[in-house]
């Protein structure tokens, strides 16, 4: 089956979304781990003391991130939406984390961060105009 050079994802497309997987997989690393660490360890580490809101936040986020990320090595149009959520809960948790439990410390990791989701929503929006990713399954031969 022949592919126009229309849909044709460039080296950029999956280079982009490789790196984005490993973003993902750091983002579950650091979910799990404030999990796994207790209220009171990351009130004495980080000078606050999360909280439901804080944990769903951060959940909904690397969860999402994750589940774009695969939707985009899949070719799948639901990257969008996952995508759109992440960046979502990712303003919901650095908001909260800043403002609400004013958490110390500099603002350029969580505006990187923000604007890397940015970027990806942008990158599945594009793909998905330019015709990269399909709602479609693929038949078996």
């Amino acid at each position: 089956m022949p592919v126009d050079s229309y849909s044709r994802r460039p080296r950029w497309y999956w280079v982009i979304t490789v790196l984005a997987g490993l973003a993902a997989a750091f983002a579950l690393v650091a979910w799990v781990a404030s999990l796994m660490t207790g209220p009171d360890e990351i009130q004495r580490l980080a000078g606050f003391r999360p909280n439901w809101i804080f944990q769903l936040a951060l959940a909904v986020a690397a969860l999402s991130e994750t589940l774009g990320v695969a939707g985009l090595l899949m070719r799948k149009t639901w990257a969008v939406p996952a995508f759109i959520v992440s960046f979502v809960f990712t303003v919901v948790f650095y908001f909260y984390l800043l403002f609400i439990l004013k958490a110390q410390g500099s603002l350029a990791g969580p505006i990187a961060i923000t604007l890397v989701h940015l970027m990806l929503c942008w990158l599945a929006i594009h793909a998905k105009g330019r015709g990269w990713l399909t709602r479609r399954r693929r038949s078996w031969p």
